[in-house]
């Protein structure tokens, strides 16, 4: 990315070119203190549309020029987009802060062999945050099944059928059959209903009653047939065991390893083929003849021909997805009220399920991503620190994205190890 490189001390305007869009960022230093700035973004190219961050407003746009004013200071590096009928336009620039005017000419960098993302987050409930590739888009289902569990659905969509999947658990839950719980419920070896659920108080959704399955059988006999009632032409063309390294909640890896399952597949979409690779994990927390235990689902789907693509994007998603720490914190305060509320067969489980189901999600994703990366041959991950939040990133490396550059909402990837983001925010750790 090139910037209009005037003398020292006035702003530096990085811009790169995608195609017929082109990005253009400002570092946060400038407008940190500003009352008032307006930056005019002129080209002998048609300029069609644009779009910048909140706090910039589009004030002014013909073929040829586009102004954006700011609303409110800011020390977040801003980002403008500029949409034309050029795949290698040049630009003027009049960038006015305050009672400072700065200009000049601005030549994008045509950058084919990066990769960028865009920071995400949860919009309804702020609980969730990743990167998610640019073009696609995110999307977030919190489940509150049980009266002690929070649960998760996650899509992330790119084009023709692009899809990466968290199921977190994939339901229905399972219970371990304890002699109160059998009796409460009538079964010892089943799912109970929602109304026998909702008469112990336990929640809304059924549940099984089972004792623990190992990966491969949970899929065959609970995962399968769920996929072909609801794909056509689902089939699957391959399983084979997975052993992941665990990682804790602090995404660093621990000496354990757990067993898993990894599964190749495809079915028709709109009479075309698609293709994916999941990982099946057991989350167990069985202890003697209590607890609960549950399958956890992620995995990448996309056409046959962009898969490759699309699954190295998807990765970005999948290992930088975290739960935010403040909403998990208030959503920890209700699941520990619903033990004290419990249904005495219920109290033990409820209480393990309250315990357990949000500390784990971190640590559970971040194995089972780990495992979803490292079954591509091609691709190695690797450790950065965000030095903005203190906390360790993970990201994959592969042939066209070995280095990785992080500035405040964008993420870039790059074959070629050149800082065009003039970005400080992300190192590599040295192992």
């Amino acid at each position: 990315m090139q910037g209009a490189f005037a003398q020292d001390g006035e702003p530096v305007i990085s811009a790169a070119q995608q195609g017929n869009k082109t990005i253009f960022l400002l570092s946060g230093n400038w407008t940190a203190h500003a009352t008032s700035a307006e930056l005019v973004l002129s080209s002998a190219s048609t300029i069609e549309k644009a779009a910048a961050s909140k706090w910039w407003k589009q004030s002014e746009n013909d073929d040829e020029s586009i102004s954006f004013t700011l609303s409110e200071p800011t020390n977040s590096t801003s980002i403008f987009m500029l949409y034309s009928n050029s795949t290698a336009p040049t630009f003027r620039y009049r960038l006015s802060i305050d009672s400072a005017e700065y200009s000049g000419a601005i030549e994008p960098i045509i950058d084919s062999e990066g990769s960028w993302y865009r920071s995400w987050t949860d919009n309804r409930e702020g609980a969730m945050s990743a990167f998610i590739p640019e073009g696609w888009k995110a999307d977030l289902q919190i489940v509150r099944p049980y009266n002690s569990m929070t649960g998760f659905v996650f899509f992330v969509r790119g084009e023709a059928n692009a899809l990466a999947y968290v199921f977190y658990p994939f339901m229905p839950l399972h219970i371990l059959p304890e002699d109160q719980i059998c009796e409460e419920l009538d079964t010892c070896n089943g799912v109970a209903s929602t109304e026998k659920v909702q008469v112990t108080s336990f929640g809304n959704a059924p549940f099984a009653v089972f004792r623990q399955k190992d990966p491969a059988q949970y899929f065959e006999s609970e995962v399968l047939p769920l996929l072909r009632a609801n794909l056509e032409g689902y089939s699957v063309q391959s399983t084979d065991p997975l052993f992941a390294l665990q990682y804790d909640s602090d995404n660093k890896a621990t000496t354990r390893f757990l067993e898993g399952l990894q599964v190749s597949y495809n079915f028709d979409a709109q009479g075309k083929k698609t293709v994916g690779k999941a990982a099946v994990l057991i989350s167990n927390h069985t202890s003697e003849e209590s607890g609960f235990w549950n399958g956890v689902v992620i995995g990448v789907e996309s056409s046959q021909e962009s898969f490759e693509r699309d699954f190295q994007n998807a990765t970005v998603t999948l290992l930088t997805l975290r739960l935010d720490e403040k909403w998990k914190t208030r959503e920890q305060a209700v699941l520990d009220q619903s033990v004290e509320n419990a249904d005495t067969a219920f109290r033990n489980v409820t209480k393990i399920i309250a315990n357990t189901t949000l500390q784990d999600f971190d640590s559970i994703l971040s194995t089972m991503a780990h495992a979803l990366v490292r079954s591509d041959a091609s691709a190695r991950i690797g450790a950065y620190n965000n030095t903005a939040t203190g906390e360790e990133m993970h990201l994959p490396q592969y042939e066209s994205a070995q280095h990785w550059y992080l500035q405040d909402e964008m993420l870039l990837g790059r074959k070629i190890g050149r800082n065009i983001m003039n970005s400080t925010a992300i190192e590599p750790l040295q192992r």
